[in-house]
């Protein structure tokens, strides 16, 4: 039996300007297989996402925000 381990991590998202551009950001990173909740700020321009790390992978999101017209700034 393997149980699944959440993480959740903020991640700067530059590049978004408005409520718009937050709930197509939500929208497409809560497709992304593992990804249990999303918040999107867009005043301070941060997506704070809880995944399971063996299901979906920084660099996945990442791509997704990019994809939604945001720039995501991976944290090192």
């Amino acid at each position: 039996n393997h149980k699944s381990t959440h993480t959740t991590q903020t991640l700067p998202v530059q590049g978004m300007h408005c409520a718009s551009c937050s709930a197509i950001i939500t929208r497409n990173i809560k497709k992304l297989p593992g990804v249990s909740h999303i918040e999107v700020n867009p005043g301070t321009e941060t997506a704070k996402i809880s995944y399971d790390p063996d299901q979906v992978s920084i660099g996945k999101k990442n791509k997704k925000i990019a994809e939604t017209e945001g720039k995501s700034v991976e944290n090192s």
